[in-house]
C-alpha cells in the first residue's frame, strides 16, 4: 500500500504552511524519513496547507498522546490500536515528546499513527473518516481531527509498520451500525428506542461524552441530545408527582451545559466588528501583536506569557488555538494576495534572453537592459525618475536548505550578455545593504547606489514565485551529509562552498587520466614500501572513522630531505583528487584556525599536510601543531559581532602528515601519543619523481570506487574483529588506530586493488609505528623527571641548610633564590617552579604534584595549603613545594679484575716559592683551584 505526504525542509516551524517535498512512502524506513521534516498527509493547492486548499489523501493521520489518563496503566501503545483495529495495515512513528514531559504532565508513550486509505477528494468527507475512527478509538486526540493536521519533524526518530491487509475506510464503512458489543468498544452509546426517567440523566451522559470524543461542536452536541430527548425520553414534557415542573428544553440543556461546562455566567467569544473578544480580553488584537514579532525573540516568549495568562483569566481555555487558526489565515491572506498579484499585472515578469523561467516581478522592469521601477516619494536613491537594481539580468534559481542547520542559502543567476553564470551565497547576504556589495567580487553590478533596489528586487520576485523557485538539500562541507550520503558524490544533496579556497578545494575532487595507470602505479608502491600501504590505507580509512565512531588521529612519516615523503603522500592524496600542492594536498605553514577551517571543509576526508618543520619552535626545537587541538574533532566556541555563539566547525578525519622531526615531543601528553602513529624514515627513499609524475596525471578514481561498493555492516564486523586480535599490550586508542588502518586496507584490496597482499600488524611493528603500553610515559612521570633535572642544572640558586648558598663566593652573582637543600628534601618557591614547567611548555603541575604525595616524595604539614610546607629562607618564612631528592639509581656490578689492590690517589704536588712568585701557568691554575674544591667539600 501507497501513502503520499508532502513535507517541508525544516522541523518544528509551527507558521510555516507551504510542504512542497511530495513523497510516496511504500515502506518503513521512507517513513521514517519523511517523519524527519515537518509533513501533511493531503495534497493541497500550491503545496500550501488550508482546508479550502485540500486537493485529495490516502492517508489518515492520527495522534495519541495519551493525555486522557493519568493513571498509567490506561495508557494505550500501537499494540493497542492493532487489536482495535484488526488486519488493518498502518505506520507507527514516535512524536517529538515521546516519553518526556509536556505542559506538566509527566512522561508517557506519546506516537502517531498513519492508516492508508482509498483517495479522498472532498475535505468534509475525510474529516468525518476521521471522526468515525477517533469513535473506534477514544485515546486518538480529539483536536487532531480536522483536514489541515501537520505533524513536526522528529530527527532521529524510529517508524514501525503493522502489516494488513485492509485500508481503514474498509473496516469503517459501517461504523454507525454494529452488534452492542463492538459499538461498546468503538466508543460508540447505543441509545435506547425509549429512555426511562430513572435512565434519563446516565443516557445524557453518556451520549455527551461520546459525541465529544468523536470531535463534534458543543452547538451540534446541544442540538442532537434536545432532538434526542424530544423524541426519546418516556417523561418529556410531562410533569410527574413531587416535581415544580415538567421535564423540557431548559432541563436538559442544563445537564447538557453541566457536563460541557457551559454552565450560566460563563463568557462566550464574541464578535465586535472585524475582532473578536472574551470579556475584557481583545482575541484579534492580542494575536495580531504576537503575529508581528519574530518568534524565536525573548519578547515574543514575553508576551505569548503575558497573552496567554490574559486569555485565561477572561475564559479563554485554547488560546494557542486560536493564535495558531490566526496565523493559518494571514498566511492564507498573503498566498492569496500574491495570487491576485500575478493575476492583475501577468505582464510584470522578467523578459532576459536565456532566462531559466520568467518570473513575477511586481513593479519592476526587468529586461536584459536593467531592472528598474518608478520612484516614489520615500525613496532617496534615484534617477531619473527611476530606483535601479542591476543593470544586466538577475534571477534567484535555487532556494538551497542545509539538511543539517536548516539554514538556508540562496543561488542567483546572473548574465552579462549570452553566458549566465551561478553563485550561492547565504542568504543574509542579500538581505542588507552592507553585505549585498560583496557580490560585486563575483562580478554583479552592485554599489552602494543600487545595494537597496537589488535587495527590495530579489526580495519581490522571491515573494511572489515562492512556489515556483525549486528547494533543494545543501551541506557546507564535503563527507557524510545526513541521510545523503557522501558529498560530493552523492545527488542528493549540493556542497556549498563558503569562499574561493573551499571552491578550489572542491573541484579538485574529480578524476582526471587513467583509473588502470593510477592501479598499477598504486601496486608498485605497494610492493615497494609498506609505509606506501600505511599511507594509502589511511587515506581510505579516513572515510570510516566517523560511521564507526573512531576518534581522528595523526599518521605522520619523517626522515631527511629526498626520501620521498612528499611523494608518499601525493599517492594518498590522488586516492580522492587532484594531488598536485595546493590542491588536496596543503602545507603545514598555517594557523591553527586556518587548519581547522580546512578540516571542518574535508570533514571526512583525509588532510594531508607537508613539512612540519616549517612550524618549529626556534627556540625549543619542537613542533607547534597542537595535536589535541586538532584531533579535538571541534573549533573553539567562539562569538559573533552580534554578541551571539558563532557555529561551531566540527570534522572527522585522518591526518596524513611528513616532515623532518617527529611531530610528537618530550612534553606532550600520553593522550597526544594515542592519537598519532608516527614513521621514521631511516634515510631509505620510498618514492621517486615517476611516481610523482604518474599520480599528478592519473588521479581520483579510487575514492569513489570505494565509496560505492562500501558495505558499512561489512566493515564494522571486520574492524570488530581486527581490533579484537590485536595484542593486549598495545596502547588503548593507539589499537583501535592500528584496526582502523588494518581494515581499511583490507577492504580496498577487495574493491579497489583485487589483490590478497594487505597491510599486516607486522607490517605496522616493523615500522615501529606503534608504541606499547610500557613505553608510553605518563606526563607527570615526564615533569618529574624535568624536575629532577631542572634542580641539578640550578643547583647554585638553592641554598645550603638554612642559610648559605652552595659556593660562597657565588652570592654576588646569583641574586635570585629557588629555594634550599637540607637533609634530602628541595625546597622550591612554588611560583619560580610553575613558572619553570610552564616555560617547558608542559601542563599545569597540580596532577603531578598530586601523583608525588601518592608516591611519598612529596613532604606536607596537617594544616598548611595543598602540596606545600613552611620554611625558612634567609630567616623569612615561606610557604615552598618540598620534593624529596630522587634516589640514585642501583650502582652497577663492578667487572671482575687481576689486579690485587687499587691504586692510591695522587696528592696535588705543593708549589714551590720559586713556583709562586712567577705566573700560574693554565694547568698550574685548574691544579689550585682543583685543591681548594678538595677543600670545602672533601673527597678525594
Amino acid at each position: 500500500m501507497q501513502m503520499t505526504l508532502y513535507r517541508s525542509s525544516t522541523r518544528g516551524k509551527e507558521r510555516n504552511a507551504v510542504y512542497p517535498i511530495r513523497v510516496d512512502v511504500t515502506n518503513v524506513e521512507e517513513m521514517r524519513q519523511v517523519a524527519e521534516y515537518d509533513h501533511v498527509c493531503a495534497t493541497y493547492k500550491g503545496n500550501y496547507r488550508s482546508k479550502e486548499n485540500f486537493i485529495c489523501s490516502n492517508c489518515l493521520p492520527m495522534d495519541c498522546d495519551n493525555d486522557h489518563s493519568e493513571d498509567p496503566r490506561e495508557w494505550r501503545s500501537a499494540q493497542d490500536v492493532e487489536a482495535a483495529f484488526p488486519d488493518v495495515m498502518f505506520f507507527v512513528v514516535n512524536s517529538r515528546n515521546n516519553r518526556k514531559e509536556k505542559h506538566g504532565k509527566p512522561a508517557r508513550p506519546r506516537f502517531h499513527i498513519y492508516f492508508p486509505c482509498n483517495e479522498i477528494t472532498d475535505a468534509d468527507e475525510y474529516e468525518q473518516l476521521k471522526k468515525r475512527v477517533h469513535a473506534a478509538f477514544p485515546e486518538f486526540d480529539k483536536n487532531g481531527l480536522g483536514a489541515t493536521r501537520f505533524f513536526f519533524g522528529v530527527e532521529g526518530t524510529e517508524a514501525f509498520v503493522a502489516e494488513g491487509a485492509k485500508k481503514i475506510d474498509e473496516v469503517l464503512t459501517t461504523a454507525a451500525t454494529g452488534t452492542k458489543k463492538e459499538n461498546k468498544r468503538k466508543g460508540r452509546v447505543q441509545v435506547p428506542q425509549v429512555i426511562k426517567h430513572d435512565e434519563r440523566n446516565s443516557t445524557i451522559t453518556k451520549l455527551v461524552g461520546s459525541l465529544q470524543q468523536q470531535g463534534f461542536e458543543d452547538e451540534d452536541i446541544e442540538d442532537f441530545i434536545l432532538r434526542t430527548a424530544r423524541k426519546r425520553c418516556e417523561d418529556y414534557g410531562i410533569k410527574r408527582p413531587g416535581e415544580d415542573k415538567a421535564f423540557g428544553d431548559k432541563e436538559v440543556l442544563g445537564i447538557v451545559g453541566s457536563i460541557l461546562k457551559k454552565e450560566k455566567g460563563v463568557l462566550r467569544v464574541v464578535k465586535d466588528g472585524d475582532e473578536e473578544r472574551i470579556g475584557d480580553f481583545n482575541i484579534t488584537q492580542a494575536c495580531r501583536a504576537l503575529y508581528d514579532l519574530d518568534p524565536e525573540s525573548t519578547q515574543f516568549v514575553l508576551s505569548w506569557e503575558q497573552y496567554s495568562a490574559a486569555a485565561k483569566k477572561a475564559g479563554l481555555k485554547n488560546f494557542k488555538k486560536v493564535y495558531n487558526n490566526y496565523v493559518h489565515q494571514q498566511a492564507k491572506l498573503a498566498q492569496e494576495e500574491i495570487q491576485r498579484e500575478r493575476e492583475d499585472s501577468p505582464s510584470k515578469q522578467t523578459k532576459f534572453t536565456g532566462q531559466w523561467r520568467a518570473l513575477y516581478c511586481g513593479e519592476w522592469g526587468a529586461t536584459d537592459q536593467g531592472i528598474s521601477r518608478d520612484s516614489t516619494f520615500s525613496d532617496k536613491t534615484q534617477h531619473d525618475g527611476k530606483v535601479t537594481a542591476c543593470s544586466h539580468p538577475i534571477l534567484p534559481k535555487e532556494r538551497i536548505v542545509d539538511v543539517e542547520t536548516g539554514s538556508q542559502q540562496i543561488a542567483l543567476t546572473f548574465s552579462h550578455g549570452e553566458k549566465w553564470e551561478d553563485v550561492v551565497v547565504p542568504k543574509k547576504t542579500i538581505a542588507t545593504r552592507n553585505s549585498i556589495v560583496s557580490l560585486a567580487d563575483n562580478g554583479i553590478a552592485v554599489n552602494d547606489i543600487t545595494s537597496r533596489g537589488l535587495i527590495e528586487y530579489l526580495a519581490e520576485v522571491e515573494r511572489l514565485n515562492y512556489d515556483t523557485i525549486p528547494t533543494v538539500k545543501g551541506v557546507c562541507h564535503l563527507g557524510w551529509a545526513k541521510d545523503c550520503g557522501f558529498a560530493p558524490y552523492t545527488k542528493s544533496v549540493r556542497v556549498c562552498p563558503s569562499g574561493k579556497t573551499e571552491s578550489g578545494t572542491l573541484e579538485s575532487l574529480h578524476a582526471a587520466g587513467s583509473a588502470d595507470e593510477w592501479l598499477e602505479e598504486a601496486l608498485s608502491a605497494r610492493k615497494r614500501s609498506p609505509v606506501n600501504k600505511v599511507l594509502l590505507a589511511a587515506s581510505f580509512a579516513s572515510v570510516l572513522l566517523e560511521p564507526l565512531s573512531i576518534p581522528s588521529f595523526f599518521v605522520h612519516i619523517y626522515g631527511s630531505s629526498g626520501t620521498g615523503k612528499s611523494v608518499g603522500q601525493m599517492l594518498a592524496a590522488s586516492v580522492w583528487g587532484n594531488p598536485t600542492k595546493g590542491e588536496l594536498f596543503q602545507t603545514l605553514n598555517s594557523t591553527v584556525v586556518g587548519i581547522e577551517l580546512y578540516s571542518a571543509f574535508l570533514r571526512n576526508l583525509p588532510v594531508i599536510l607537508d613539512e612540519a618543520q616549517t612550524e618549529r619552535d626556534a627556540r625549543e626545537g619542537r613542533v607547534l601543531v597542537q595535536i589535541y587541538k586538532i584531533v579535538a574533532e571541534a573549533g573553539r566556541l567562539r562569538g559573533t559581532q552580534s554578541v551571539t555563539l558563532a557555529d561551531k566547525r566540527k570534522w572527522h578525519n585522518l591526518f596524513i602528515t611528513s616532515g623532518e622531526h617527529p611531530i610528537l615531543s618530550n612534553n606532550d601528553g600520553g593522550g597526544a601519543y594515542n592519537r598519532a602513529l608516527e614513521i621514521q624514515l631511516e634515510g631509505r627513499e620510498i618514492n621517486g619523481r615517476a611516481c610523482a609524475i604518474n599520480v599528478a596525471k592519473n588521479y581520483g578514481h579510487a575514492g569513489q570506487k570505494f565509496l560505492a561498493a562500501l558495505d558499512m555492516n561489512k566493515a564494522q564486523e571486520l574492524y570488530n574483529n581486527t581490533l579484537a586480535s590485536l595484542p593486549a599490550n598495545t596502547s588503548g586508542k593507539q589499537a583501535a588506530c592500528v584496526a582502523i588502518l588494518l581494515t581499511a586496507d583490507r577492504l580496498a584490496c577487495e574493491y579497489v586493488y583485487g589483490t590478497n597482499d594487505a597491510l599486516t600488524l607486522d607490517d605496522i611493528l616493523r615500522l615501529d609505528a606503534v608504541k606499547d603500553e610500557a613505553t608510553v610515559i605518563s606526563t607527570e612521570a615526564r615533569i618529574t623527571e624535568f624536575i629532577d633535572e631542572w634542580i641539578a642544572s640550578n643547583s647554585l640558586k638553592f641554598l645550603k641548610g638554612d642559610g648559605e648558598f652552595m659556593m660562597r663566593d657565588e652570592q654576588p652573582r646569583f641574586g635570585e633564590i629557588y629555594g634550599k637543600i637540607k637533609d634530602g628534601y628541595v625546597y622550591i618557591v612554588p611560583s619560580i617552579l610553575r613558572k619553570a614547567v610552564a616555560q617547558a611548555g608542559f601542563p599545569d603541575l597540580t596532577t603531578t604534584l598530586k601523583k608525588l604525595e601518592e608516591d611519598g616524595r612529596l613532604k606536607t604539614y596537617p594544616g598548611e595549603k595543598k602540596f606545600t610546607c613552611r620554611t625558612r629562607l634567609l630567616g623569612q618564612l615561606t610557604r615552598c613545594i618540598c620534593l624529596k631528592q630522587a634516589e640514585d639509581d642501583p650502582a652497577p656490578t663492578p667487572p671482575e679484575t687481576t689486579t690485587t689492590s687499587d691504586p692510591q690517589p695522587t696528592t696535588p704536588r705543593e708549589l714551590s716559592p720559586e713556583e709562586k712568585t712567577r705566573p700560574l701557568t693554565e694547568d698550574e691554575r685548574y691544579e689550585i683551584e682543583e685543591r681548594e674544591a678538595i677543600r670545602m667539600f672533601g673527597g678525594g
